[in-house]
C-alpha cells in the first residue's frame, strides 16, 4: 500500500496527526500499521507507532477528475475552421456539328412512315444524394467520437493508475457503439471495491471525462478481468434462489441495495417466472429489489408434493 507514514506514541495519535494534515475525516482514508507501539521495559526499548495513510480510492478519483476538468476549461473552445476547397473551373464542351440536311427532293422520294405513339414511362424518383451523404457523415462522426473517447479514457485511467502506483494494462474494445476499458494487472481488487462499488464509481467518472456537453455521447464501461460477467452470473443465481424461498414461504423477499444496472439483472432474470413478481422500492442509493410470490405458499407446497 502506497501512502505517507506518520509517527506518534500511539496509533490513534498518529492517525489524528494524519487527518489534521490531510484535512480529511476517518471515512475518507485507509491505513495500515507499519510498526506497533511498545512501552519497553523501564523506558528501554520504547517504540513509537508508525502508520501509513492514504486517501481512499474514491477520494483520489474525485481529486483527479477535478484537476482534469480544470485543465479542460483552459483549452481553447473554438476549433479552427477548415478551408473550403475551391471548385475547379468548368470547361464547356464545343457544340456538335449539325448533320447536313437532306435535300427537299430526297425527302420527297422517301416513303411516308406511320407514326405510332410510344408509351411514356413515368420517371422513377431517384435516391437523394443529401440523404446518403448525411448517413455517411453520421457514421464518420460516430467513428471519430469513439476514437476521441478512447484517447481521453486511456489518458484519464493512466493518470489515475500512475497516481496510485498501479501497473495496469488497458485493453479497449468497441462493440455496438460501446467502449469497454478492460483492466489487467496484479492486486486490482482495490479498484473493484465492495460488490463493485469502486468500479462503478470509476466508470461514472470515466463517462464524465470522455463525453463533452455538445458532442456525440459515448458509453464507456470499465471492467477488470471479466468481473462484471461473473457478477451478473452470481446475481442471476441469487435471484432464482431467493425466488424459490419466496415461493416456499409465501413471504416477500427484500434484497440488499443495488445500483440500477444490478437491479435490472434481477428483474430480467425473473421476468418469465409467473410464480413471482419483482419491483423496486426506496430511494437511491438505497433502492432495493423486492420479490413477491404470486402463488400462495399452501398451493405451492401441494404442487411440490404431487410432483414428488
Amino acid at each position: 500500500m502506497s501512502g505517507k507514514e506518520y509517527t506518534a506514541r500511539t496509533i490513534e495519535e498518529a492517525l489524528e496527526r494524519a487527518l489534521n494534515e490531510m484535512m480529511l475525516t476517518r471515512d475518507d482514508i485507509e491505513y495500515e500499521v507499519v510498526t506497533q507501539p511498545s512501552k519497553g521495559i523501564l523506558g528501554i526499548g520504547r517504540r513509537d507507532a508508525v502508520v501509513r495513510v492514504r486517501k481512499k480510492v474514491i477520494e483520489e478519483l474525485k481529486d483527479i477528475v477535478a484537476d482534469i476538468k480544470e485543465e479542460r476549461k483552459t483549452e481553447p473552445s473554438v476549433k479552427p475552421v477548415p478551408e473550403t476547397p475551391q471548385a475547379e473551373p468548368v470547361v464547356e464542351a464545343a457544340p456538335a456539328k449539325k448533320t447536313e440536311e437532306k435535300s427537299v427532293m430526297a425527302q420527297a422520294e422517301e416513303p411516308i412512315k406511320e407514326v405510332v405513339p410510344q408509351k411514356v414511362e413515368p420517371a422513377q424518383p431517384e435516391k437523394t444524394a443529401p440523404a446518403v451523404e448525411k448517413a455517411v457523415q453520421k457514421a464518420a462522426d460516430k467513428k471519430a467520437a469513439l476514437a476521441e473517447a478512447e484517447e481521453k479514457g486511456r489518458a484519464f485511467l493512466s493518470k489515475i493508475f500512475e497516481e496510485m502506483d498501479l501497473d495496469v494494462t488497458i485493453d479497449v474494445k468497441e462493440k455496438n457503439g460501446y467502449l469497454t476499458f478492460d483492466l489487467k494487472g496484479k492486486n486490482l481488487g482495490i479498484l473493484i471495491g465492495r460488490r463493485g462499488d469502486t468500479l462503478d464509481s470509476l466508470q461514472f467518472l470515466l463517462n464524465l471525462v470522455i463525453n463533452d456537453k455538445n458532442g456525440i455521447k459515448v458509453k464507456g464501461i470499465v471492467d477488470i478481468e471479466n468481473y462484471r460477467a461473473k457478477r451478473e452470473e452470481t446475481l442471476i443465481g441469487l435471484s432464482h434462489k431467493l425466488a424459490a424461498k419466496a415461493r416456499k414461504t409465501g413471504q416477500k423477499v427484500v434484497l440488499e441495495p443495488m445500483n440500477p444496472q444490478e437491479r435490472r439483472i434481477i428483474h430480467m432474470a425473473l421476468q418469465n417466472d409467473r410464480r413471482v413478481s419483482t419491483y423496486s422500492e426506496g430511494e437511491e442509493p438505497y433502492r432495493k429489489v423486492v420479490i413477491v410470490p404470486e402463488v400462495p405458499a399452501k398451493e405451492y407446497r401441494k404442487k411440490e408434493s404431487k410432483q414428488a
